[in-house]
């Protein structure tokens, strides 16, 4: 991020995007390389508030009032923080997925920053047991922060490696991470992915090798699940990318490794169904969501789900314990 030494609070100021990630952090001068106008907006922070050494900023740099996209700039110069929380439709979807309920002991396995994990507490009233995990200190303290302003108080936070949270030593729930088999009512894995169905995305700098190692982490985070998963509960599944090996691939690998889950519909089907010949049948196609501009005659979705992030979810139920 650059910024002229010369500009003052609240002037106006336009916004672009470095398209080559080469625009070093507090460049003063004119950047010339590629770029592209996402905006504009008043700065509400000087050079010295973002750049200077030891600074970790944080709040409002800029007030944006016409961002390009036209969608509608809310922050807290127009509610009171904590009121109201933005996220992406399909996010929200997932959210009514899970549907959590008062009593249930659920567990988000990747909750950071926390925001379908406060949905999950706001739709159980605040009266469910929600568990969830980050595998870093930092960010684990993002969620208990996201929880503290939206006045959350049943959710406990651990900083824990969400692929090593099985254990049969475990003395219980209470006594946090690793866990003991069949402990959750539900659990949600809105998985680490390669994100590539993020909007708007102005450059992307994965390798195809990268791309590809999703889905080893993915298979260990569904293992782990599994186990934890109590007979009868609900696992839902969902990523924000669009590629097949981490969407219905997964899926398809799912129902060929752990015949104790059963694939069952993600409801409320909003988005479109799965891909074809991927290895799902036309109703397993059905049961899954995908989001995205395609139109499937097998389930149109309506344009307002199809305007969105790229995003997949799936849902299972566990059956028999796994063996």
């Amino acid at each position: 991020m650059g910024l002229p030494s010369s500009l003052h609070l609240d002037e106006k100021v336009d916004i672009y995007g470095d398209l080559e990630k080469k625009c070093k952090r507090g460049l003063k001068s004119l950047y010339d390389g590629k770029k592209k106008y996402v905006g504009t907006g008043y700065l509400k922070m000087l050079r010295s508030e973002l750049f200077d050494n030891g600074i970790k900023p944080s709040g409002i740099a800029v007030h944006t009032l016409m961002p390009v996209s036209r969608l509608p700039v809310v922050n807290e110069s127009v509610c009171p923080k904590g009121e109201l929380l933005l996220q992406n439709l399909p996010s929200i979807v997932c959210g009514w997925v899970v549907n959590a309920q008062s009593n249930e002991y659920i567990l988000d396995m990747c909750a950071a920053p926390g925001n379908k994990t406060t949905h999950l507490a706001e739709m159980s009233k605040n009266q469910a047991c929600i568990t969830a995990l980050d595998k870093t200190l930092e960010k684990t303290e993002r969620i208990r922060e996201t929880c503290q302003i939206q006045g959350v108080t049943c959710v406990t936070a651990y900083a824990f490696d969400a692929t090593k949270c099985h254990s049969e030593e475990s003395l219980g729930i209470a006594n946090g991470p690793p866990f003991p088999s069949n402990c959750f009512d539900k659990i949600l894995l809105d998985a680490p992915c390669s994100g590539l169905g993020q909007r708007p995305q102005l450059i992307n700098m994965m390798s195809p090798k990268m791309i590809k190692s999703y889905k080893f982490l993915q298979r260990k985070l569904i293992s782990e699940a599994v186990k934890l998963l109590k007979v009868g509960g609900k696992l839902v599944y969902s990523t924000c990318t669009i590629t097949e090996d981490e969407n219905e691939g997964l899926v398809s690998w799912v129902l060929e490794k752990f015949p104790c889950l059963k694939l069952i519909p993600a409801e409320p089907l909003l988005g479109g169904p799965g891909l074809p010949n991927l290895g799902l049948d036309d109703e397993q196609r059905k049961m899954v969501q995908r989001f995205g501009p395609h139109i499937d005659a097998l389930r149109p979705a309506d344009e307002i789900y199809r305007d969105s992030i790229g995003f997949f979810i799936a849902a299972f139920t566990k059956t028999a314990n796994n063996k």
